[in-house]
């Protein structure tokens, strides 16, 4: 899931994205960008043109390179939200929309791509780091690019504790599980 950000900073630096994710990755993957980023990304753009300039920005790829993620948010009644604003929709995409007491998980196995916002955004009240809130959802690398470097953030503190869950859990399952060996 790449967020605007993300998209303009690696155009600013005329970066290839799918060449340069999949080096990071070490592997094949593919780009989404969510319904509620590009209308941020087509606000931001008409804002920027004072509503004169129609079309795509420059900085956006074309949609056969990076295909739309429709997403579907809905309030606590159950009813749609449509768009939302864009940290909190890739927020709930991640952590796959939990309910009451149940731990966001990253069913979907997504990889978070985002940079640091611009300072007039930052600065605005209501802003969401997307990046550290990222990192409290177990199981979501985190990309960002720092001075035309693209980068894999280390393992979470969040992810860790899953991840030695996990490896307890089996521990525990062999020395008292009653399973066949496997040979």
């Amino acid at each position: 899931l790449l967020d605007a950000a993300f998209l303009r900073t690696c155009h600013a630096f005329h970066m290839p994205l799918q060449k340069y994710l999949a080096n990071t990755l070490h592997g094949e993957c593919r780009g989404f960008v969510t319904q509620c980023t590009l209308a941020k990304i087509m606000k931001d753009h008409e804002k920027a043109t004072n509503g004169k300039t129609r079309g795509r920005p420059g900085f956006l790829p074309p949609p056969m390179e990076l295909p739309l993620r429709y997403c579907k948010h809905k309030n606590d009644e159950g009813e749609e939200l449509g768009v939302i604003e864009e940290a909190r929709c890739l927020l709930d995409l991640l952590a796959g929309q939990p309910k009451g007491n149940e731990v966001p998980k990253n069913k979907q196995h997504y990889v978070l791509a985002t940079a640091d916002a611009p300072e007039q955004e930052q600065k605005m009240r209501g802003y969401i780091d997307i990046r550290e809130k990222a990192r409290y959802i177990p199981g979501v690398p985190v990309i960002y690019v720092k001075r035309s470097v693209m980068i894999l953030e280390d393992l979470s503190a969040s992810s860790e504790r899953a991840k030695r869950g996990a490896e307890n859990d089996k521990f525990r399952e062999g020395l008292i599980g009653n399973r066949k060996r496997k040979r």
